[in-house]
């Protein structure tokens, strides 16, 4: 993997790849007559481009492993399709963002809610892991009896 360049070199080559790739693009849209060339705004341009490529990449690189404890499987199994599929897109995006916003620390652990039902998982920042634990209702304390008698609260 190569080093991240601490400040961006355009070279011509670069840079006249990105205006053939733009015309190509009017053309497609059936503009005929190309405006005028700003190469200043095309280099901001493609500036610009290169560092959304570059955050994405390190967005990428940050994301965090799941792993899944088996409880979580006999738990959303009985579930209905909505809810199961709500469970399963929440818990996927811990993967990019282990603390959300409404997320809630308790103890060594932090809870999300999703839809009628709530998530109790860990997060290892140095091994960037996140461990769902638990999935239950919300609407009694079942989850956190479970917690306890398996001795991750």
């Amino acid at each position: 993997m190569r080093k991240p360049q601490k400040e961006m070199i355009l070279d011509d080559s670069d840079l006249m790849d990105f205006v053939e790739k733009a015309s190509a693009e009017d053309r497609a849209r059936g503009i005929t007559e190309p405006p005028p060339l700003d190469v200043k705004q095309l280099a901001k341009e493609w500036k610009t481009r290169k560092k959304l490529d570059k955050e994405t990449e390190e967005r990428n690189r940050k994301m965090y492993s799941l792993r899944i404890e088996k409880a979580i499987w006999s738990a959303l199994s009985p579930l209905l399709p909505k809810h199961f599929k709500q469970l399963v897109l929440k818990t996927f995006a811990l993967q990019e963002a282990p603390r959300p916003h409404d997320c809630k620390k308790i103890g060594t652990a932090y809870r999300v809610d999703s839809g009628e039902y709530r998530i109790l998982y860990a997060i290892d920042d140095v091994r960037q892991l996140v461990t769902i634990w638990l999935a239950g209702k919300r609407n009694d304390d079942e989850i956190y009896r479970q917690a306890r008698r398996r001795g991750f609260l």
